[in-house]
C-alpha cells in the first residue's frame, strides 16, 4: 500500500456550496513535514488557492472555508481511501 500525507482544500465561489480538492502532486512523508510546509508557505498556497478556485469556479472571487493535511492511501489495485484529516485554517 502507497501512503502519503497530502494538502486538502474547501473552497466555493462566494455564494455557493464548499468542494473538496486535494493535491496529491506534493506528498509528505507525515503530518509534520506537511504542516511546516503550509506554516512556511502559508500565503503564496491561499493565493494560490484563490487563483485556481476563481478559474475553477469562473466567478471573481471566491471563498477558502478550510485548509488541511490528509492521508492518503492506495492499495494493490488504486483504490484511494483518506483518512485523518487534519485542519490548519478554517474560516
Amino acid at each position: 500500500m502507497l501512503k502519503a500525507v497530502i494538502i486538502y482544500v474547501m473552497i466555493s465561489p462566494l455564494s455557493g456550496d464548499p468542494e473538496t480538492f486535494y493535491f496529491n502532486g506534493r506528498g509528505f512523508e507525515d503530518y509534520s513535514t506537511c504542516e511546516n510546509f503550509y506554516r512556511i508557505y502559508e500565503s503564496n498556497i491561499k493565493n494560490g488557492i484563490l487563483e485556481f478556485a476563481t478559474k475553477t469556479f469562473n466567478t471573481d472571487a471566491a471563498v477558502i472555508h478550510e485548509i488541511g493535511c490528509i492521508t492518503q492511501n492506495i492499495n494493490q489495485f488504486y483504490e484511494e481511501t483518506l483518512t485523518n484529516k487534519k485542519p490548519l485554517y478554517k474560516k
